[in-house]
């Protein structure tokens, strides 16, 4: 992320030294926040804000991290010392990828509150590529884990092996018969134990010597080649197997039937209407908080990983309660809605420390049901003014993805 920042001359950075520096920082601030997920939600909030407060503490936080790599790091960005910290941030960020439930936490704490941040220009294009990126991988892994099919169709190239032995052993053959047809063979003695006591002149003693020792020495060639066959063919199947249960059968039959029970679950919960956090039926909940309670109600359900049109299936189950399109709401009329009905929503927000210093809107709800804050501070808290006009299933979706964003920070 540094180096797009660079290239999009962003960042005023002509030294090569400097640059290093500036991956340093970026190195230990990724340490830091390897320890801790809501960290994490918090840089991520920080760092698509280019209106942060200069005194914010995670930002002078991060400022201290840079001048100790980087000394003279204030006179040289004295103008934008925020776009470095925030670039320093976003290359932290994306240090964190591949490590579990580290991705989820970024895409949950940025997905719905971005389009609210006054970004523009060329950083608007490189944290939106990032922020999208992210929810493809995410979506791309919804699908795969929620398909019923295995996902895996790819041809895979088979080592069977080539059955080098299969032919009799003429010269083995030759000497038992030998010794089934007299006392010696043309080489002037026996060729192993036991053979035929009798030649061929004496007809009823040598036939009733001569069958058994034929025989024998016949079964014997023929099971050394079927040996070597058998042999053959039993690794070649235990290699085919070998690929079919890894490769073919990628979804075990229970996680089949994890996902069938997860599908008719959601269904039932669809068709029923009915509210475990409220023992309520949704239709009976003020029209204005029961998406919230729905929203909780649904990110209980849903695993962290899931495809994009699960979001949609919250957004037809809303409107079907309502039994009408949702149409928009203003926010401090919702705000005002969540006071009125704080008895109601006590089962519902949380009260957790895991998303306290968090700028989100699930932080800002549930404090407000607490009589913690006032409605005119949503802008302070969250940088969203209070008359914004959001679609009313948009916002479900956006508390849902909340919930979501605490269900993995709750993970260990």
């Amino acid at each position: 992320m540094l180096q797009k920042y660079l290239n999009a001359n962003l960042l005023n950075v002509t030294d090569d030294d400097d640059h290093k520096k500036l991956l340093k920082s970026s190195e230990e601030l990724t340490k830091k926040l390897l320890k801790s997920k809501a960290k994490v939600a918090l840089f991520t909030l920080i760092a698509i804000d280019p209106d942060i407060d200069p005194e914010n503490p995670s930002i002078l936080e991060v400022k201290a991290l840079i001048i100790k790599h980087w000394a003279t790091f204030s006179t040289n960005a004295k103008d934008t010392a925020l776009v470095f910290i925030r670039a320093v941030i976003f290359d932290s960020l994306s240090r964190l990828l591949d490590k579990d439930g580290f991705s989820e936490t970024i895409w949950f704490a940025s997905r719905n509150i971005i389009k609210y941040r006054k970004l523009i220009g060329k950083e608007k294009e490189i944290i939106f590529e990032f922020l999208t990126n992210i929810g493809k991988s995410i979506n791309q892994k919804g699908i795969q884990s929620w398909s019923i099919e295995p996902m895996n169709n790819s041809a895979k190239q088979l080592e069977l092996k080539t059955v080098e032995r299969y032919l009799l052993s003429e010269e083995t053959l030759t000497k038992y018969l030998e010794d089934a047809a007299g006392p010696q063979g043309k080489s002037g003695a026996a060729n192993f134990a036991s053979p035929n006591p009798y030649w061929s002149t004496q007809q009823t003693h040598w036939s009733l010597e001569f069958a058994p020792r034929a025989s024998k020495g016949i079964k014997i060639n023929v099971d050394a080649s079927l040996k070597a066959i058998a042999h053959t063919v039993n690794e070649n199947s235990a290699t085919i197997q070998k690929a079919i249960n890894s490769d073919l059968l990628t979804e075990s039959d229970d996680e089949k039937q994890r996902i069938l029970a997860l599908r008719s679950q959601l269904l039932w919960w669809k068709e029923a209407g009915y509210s475990d956090s409220t023992d309520q039926a949704y239709d009976e909940i003020n029209s204005r908080t029961m998406g919230l309670v729905l929203a909780c109600d649904y990110a209980e359900i849903i695993p962290i990983i899931y495809p994009k049109s699960v979001d949609y299936f919250l957004k037809h189950t809303y409107r079907n309660i309502l039994k009408k399109d949702s149409g928009e709401v203003n926010l401090k009329e919702f705000f005002d809605n969540i006071k009125n009905s704080e008895d109601q929503l006590n089962n519902v927000i949380p009260e957790t420390d895991l998303i306290e210093e968090l700028p989100n809107l699930l932080n800002f709800v549930s404090k407000l049901s607490r009589n913690q804050v006032n409605i005119s501070q949503v802008m302070e808290l969250t940088g969203i003014p209070e008359d914004t006009e959001v679609k009313e299933d948009e916002l479900i979706v956006w508390l849902f993805h909340d919930f979501l964003l605490l269900k993995v920070l709750k993970q260990k």
